[in-house]
């Protein structure tokens, strides 16, 4: 079967905008050495691309390098700091309410470690001093327009044995955001997920006595203050959420490597989007991201006429670039991912008898629900329908950036009687 939809995650690729809503940004899993290079060409393009959807700030979730040598580390923020990344060292975070200057052309950076940024010689896992002296202690806790976000280190496979004292800190974040009115909500980032999608279960938190103890923090924190709370892992490379007790956990998708998951369940390459609004309560949409994979070419299925009234399922499928080199991976238009719709004046896009009625009203000629992929015709005439993709390229000036579309033009006719 189809991956449920779960309300996380955007479902045309359109992310909330209001008066005091904001947006950050993820990216993990690029994986590139000192020795074996190419993959930086994917952090630097999609930084770059990133930094064009103005979010406040970017959280790099793990594993952008493939080792932790000082070559590699040293490698890493050369890479990131030419893409636009400002890495804010532990206790130098922006002031809360801050919004970044594209001017600047730099970007907050909060760098989290992988289990690949322990990892030394030969690929044998060691500890995170060598990230440790090029990037600072490897968790922290910091505060931005109303949203607390408390970031781990899970590198080893466990939190304790990775860093003991960010247990504590993580107890404490969470016990001062319920009383600190100046807290709405809470964001929790650690490499590891606390589950892995795929049936084999071996990219998670090892621990999960210590899975429990985080799912219960976080639980209680919202049953208690009726603050949101979310969490993001990546690891297992695979786009998912699941929920307990009404708390979202995300794996985030690889942005470079290729994904362990199928490509219709997940597994394919790309960055997310997030915008949260402080407004909403737990029990609200507080919190919406939009998964964006990576294409070098898009196949859009329609049929190419309707009869008034007459529905129509759209599909299709993108096949995704290899790093920025030409690929293979064939990945279908649908949930993980947030697909980018539009068209032309006459389409009307939208959920649920209003959004139809609304639709019929304004003497639109056809309505597309992006949850169902569902065209159905309206009035007669002519409709086009757009999907659009983020490119993924060798970044030489920002026409390189430029996203894949492609479109279907359907007539719709008959008088609908």
């Amino acid at each position: 079967p189809d991956p449920q939809p779960d309300p996380l995650i955007s479902d045309d690729g359109v992310l909330p905008e209001g008066r005091d809503t904001w947006q950050f940004a993820t990216l993990s899993d690029v994986q590139f050495t000192a020795d074996n290079p190419a993959l930086t060409q994917v952090a630097t393009a999609a930084i770059k691309r990133i930094r064009q959807t103005r979010p406040d700030l970017l959280v790099l979730n793990g594993d952008i390098t493939d080792r932790g040598l000082p070559q590699d580390l040293a490698l890493a923020r050369q890479v990131l700091t030419d893409a636009g990344c400002d890495l804010i060292p532990v206790g130098q975070e922006p002031a809360e309410d801050s919004t970044p200057d594209p001017k600047t052309g730099k970007l907050p950076c909060y760098y989290v470690p992988g289990n690949h940024e322990s990892y030394g010689l030969n690929n044998t896992q060691s500890d995170l001093t060598n990230f440790t002296n090029e990037f600072g202690r490897p968790y922290r806790t910091f505060d931005h327009k109303g949203t607390r976000f408390i970031l781990l280190a899970s590198s080893l496979g466990s939190l304790r044995q990775t860093a003991w004292d960010q247990l504590p800190m993580l107890r404490q974040a969470l016990a001062d955001a319920q009383k600190d009115k100046s807290v709405d909500n809470v964001m929790v980032f650690a490499h590891h997920p606390v589950d892995d999608p795929a049936e084999t279960k071996s990219s998670q938190l090892g621990d999960r006595d210590e899975v429990a103890l985080v799912e219960s923090l976080l639980t209680d924190f919202r049953d208690a203050s009726g603050k949101g709370a979310a969490m993001a892992g990546s690891h297992a490379q695979i786009a998912d959420v699941h929920r307990v007790e009404g708390v979202p956990y995300m794996v985030l998708p690889s942005s470079g490597k290729d994904p362990y998951g199928t490509p219709d369940r997940g597994g394919f390459t790309g960055w997310v989007d997030w915008s949260v609004d402080p407004r909403r309560k737990a029990d609200q949409q507080w919190i919406e991201a939009e998964v964006r994979a990576f294409a070098q070419s898009i196949t859009l299925d329609a049929p190419e006429s309707l009869e008034v009234h007459e529905t129509a399922q759209l599909s299709g499928s993108i096949v995704q670039p290899q790093g920025v080199s030409t690929g293979t991976r064939v990945v279908p238009l649908r949930y993980p991912m947030s697909v980018d719709w539009s068209g032309s004046s006459t389409l009307a896009i939208g959920s649920g008898k209003d959004a139809t009625d609304t639709a019929r009203r304004k003497g639109k000629v056809a309505i597309l629900d992006p949850r169902t992929r569902t065209l159905t015709a309206l009035n007669r005439g002519t409709v086009t329908v757009t999907v659009t993709n983020e490119s993924m390229r060798p970044y030489t000036d920002d026409s390189s950036l430029t996203p894949i579309t492609t479109s279907k033009t359907i007539q719709i006719v008959g008088d609908g009687k």
